[in-house]
């Protein structure tokens, strides 16, 4: 590219995307482990009132890591286009202040911040 501040934006983010699939790595290796585990049992259980007897599977939790492992990838992965998106304003205007990728808590919340505000309008939030 030629440029310092695109090339080091670029080699930000491919760190952030080697770290976010060793997460992968680590996530789906967990997983497999789990999937090979003994995880489930059957079960029998009868209703004392009524003797109808019912069976059903009982499984363990996923481990908490296999989920952290997860949420650290995608963590990395938005990082990585943090780190683009900033490099190229900075490149282009010298510049790269409140340069993010929006996110939101949810669905809705997310969509209704790209509503322009108008003080004379109440504002309806968009339903799921």
């Amino acid at each position: 590219m030629g440029n310092p501040l695109y090339e080091a934006a670029f080699a930000q983010a491919r760190l952030k995307v080697y770290r976010a699939n060793r997460h992968i790595d680590e996530a789906q290796q967990l997983f497999t482990d789990y999937a090979n585990s003994n995880f489930y049992d059957i079960v029998n259980y009868t209703d004392p009132k009524s003797g109808k007897q019912t069976i059903g599977i009982r499984t363990n939790p996923i481990s908490l890591h296999v989920i952290l492992a997860i949420g650290d990838a995608f963590h990395c992965l938005s990082s990585a286009l943090e780190y683009v998106m900033s490099g190229l304003m900075k490149a282009k205007t010298g510049d790269a202040k409140r340069i993010s990728f929006p996110t939101d808590e949810s669905r809705k919340s997310f969509r209704n911040s790209f509503m322009k505000p108008n003080p004379e309008r109440k504002i309806h939030l968009v339903e799921e």
